[in-house]
């Protein structure tokens, strides 16, 4: 039998992330010694309860470094959770970032499973002037623009330190421009 909370280490991963009834994780990060930690813990078993057989609740200790590194928290973030759905390849994250009581959790366990939580993508903001001849993707209007069936959109995936694509840059602005009103490529 499962516990309500079940602690992350090494030996007990493939049983908690291979559970293939259940591919929601609401994980809870943090140190063993913490003052927050026992009440924290009681507010996971309460709401574990609530959401027996839908989400697993898994506890991870500050000492699995990889895992706090993984998700980007570092020991001083601590407390943290994160709500995860594990698919075919690939995990999608659901931050919160709430206080950890009893009525943020359920209530972020509930609209994750009402379909009302986006996932959280790791992105630059938009940028706040993307006038110009070249717009500027990032994760946040990805869908938006490049998956948008109207348009016809050439996408280059650019890394500002490759010096190959800082050289392409004003061959992107100058075909951008020439291309503009351009109904179809």
């Amino acid at each position: 039998s499962v516990p309500l909370v079940s602690t992350f280490s090494q030996e007990t991963a493939s049983k908690i992330f291979g559970n293939e009834e259940i591919n929601n994780h609401f994980l809870y990060f943090n140190k063993d010694d913490a003052a927050s930690h026992e009440g924290s813990m009681a507010v996971m078993r309460e709401v574990a309860a609530e959401f027996k057989g839908k989400t697993l609740f898994v506890y991870i200790p500050s000492t699995e470094t990889r895992v706090l590194e993984y998700f980007d928290f570092s020991e001083s973030d601590l407390p943290k959770a994160t709500l995860v759905r594990l698919g075919e390849g690939d995990m999608k994250k659901f931050g919160f970032d709430k206080e950890i009581s009893a009525d943020n959790v359920r209530a972020h366990v509930t609209a994750y499973h009402a379909g009302d939580l986006k996932p959280t993508l790791k992105s630059e903001e938009v940028p706040e002037d993307n006038s110009g001849p070249v717009t500027t993707i990032v994760g946040h209007n990805f869908a938006e623009i490049v998956l948008d069936e109207t348009k016809d959109v050439l996408l280059e995936f650019y890394a500002p330190w490759c010096g190959h694509c800082k050289k392409l840059e004003p061959e992107w602005n100058s075909a951008s421009t020439e291309l503009k009103g351009t109904a179809k490529l």
